[in-house]
């Protein structure tokens, strides 16, 4: 409701006010899914950070670039930073090696649902309810604040998984044991004619 009228838009009306086309809301749905449990999100951490799992800090440079985009987009959040929360989990494996398209339009609409029913969560997505206010209401209104183009920072110190992260075991590297109980990396044979 708005100035005193009622205004209701369908989920095919919200979508196209997001700018997709109709196929999105025949994607797969992340809130039907199962939360991802944090030990199924190593795979996006170094192998010395993997304790980190389930949180922001210590991720591979691109997962930490595409949370801090997440966030600032269709994954919108106040409260602790440092923690990856719920469906967000599954969003961002989305962005992985074996990740599956997913409907955009039913994640943001299903975060705005479970932010009107917990009044203590802050709600990040006022710029797509006006968007959708303004479309029904056939009205702009007056903003105070222009909102600048997000980029996010990249860090000094990239950390890139291997070439063979996710298809050689750990255990079935080259390695023999020293004396002394330290492990080194065999020595490659130099190749004929160098």
């Amino acid at each position: 409701m708005t100035e005193g009228n009622y205004y209701n838009a369908t989920f095919s009306q919200f979508i196209r006010v997001l700018g997709l086309d109709r196929h999105d809301a025949n994607m797969p749905k992340i809130h039907n899914q199962v939360v991802l449990p944090n030990e199924e999100m190593k795979f996006m951490y170094p192998r010395n950070e993997t304790g980190n799992a389930g949180k922001a800090t210590g991720l591979y440079t691109y997962y930490s670039i595409i949370i801090r985009l997440l966030r600032n987009t269709i994954s919108q959040r106040g409260g602790n930073p440092s923690d990856i929360s719920l469906h967000a989990k599954n969003l961002l494996a989305c962005f992985g090696p074996n990740g599956e398209d997913f409907s955009v339009a039913d994640y943001i609409w299903e975060e705005i649902k479970y932010i009107s029913e917990n009044p203590l969560k802050i709600c990040a997505y006022v710029p797509y309810l006006m968007e959708l206010i303004e479309k029904a209401a056939k009205t702009k209104y007056q903003t105070d604040v222009k909102h600048e183009s997000f980029r996010p920072k990249m860090p000094m110190h990239r950390r890139e998984p291997s070439p063979h992260r996710y298809s050689e075991p750990e255990d079935d590297m080259d390695i023999e044991e020293e004396e002394g109980g330290q492990h080194t990396p065999q020595q490659q044979q130099p190749s004929p004619g160098v």
